[in-house]
């Protein structure tokens, strides 16, 4: 019985993985009023924020989700946005987290396909 389960779980962690949104950049910005974060995916993903203290920061939680390997962090601060770490917590869960220079307030939208983007999870920072 054992040995006829291992493909069926296999082909459920494969399709699981195809299905995860990739997350294939993240865009920086900023004007007088905010700082705009914007994360390019592949497909809509449920995504939860939260603020931390002690040092200030962001955490973007997106469920089944992962990085695009050509993804880089690097060269992405600006406005309050000091740093910009990731990893994956739990499970399938991608965690992006932004270090910010001082404590913000947040709202949070996601916006669908349109022009040359797809897919886009946007964080303003006030």
């Amino acid at each position: 019985m054992a040995p006829r389960i291992i493909p069926i779980v296999l082909l459920l962690v494969a399709s699981f993985q195809a299905n995860a949104a990739e997350v294939s950049n993240l865009r920086v910005w900023t004007d007088p009023e905010k700082t705009r974060a914007v994360l390019d995916l592949s497909e809509p993903a449920e995504y939860k924020l939260f603020t931390l203290q002690n040092p200030h920061r962001v955490v973007i939680d997106l469920a089944a989700a992962r990085l695009d390997s050509g993804f880089d962090p690097e060269l992405k601060y600006a406005g309050i946005i000091t740093g910009v770490r990731h990893g994956q917590p739990e499970g399938e869960t991608l965690r992006v987290v932004l270090d910010l220079s001082e404590g913000a307030q947040m709202k949070s939208f996601m916006l669908a396909p349109t022009g040359e983007y797809g897919h886009r999870l946007v964080v303003d920072l006030y």
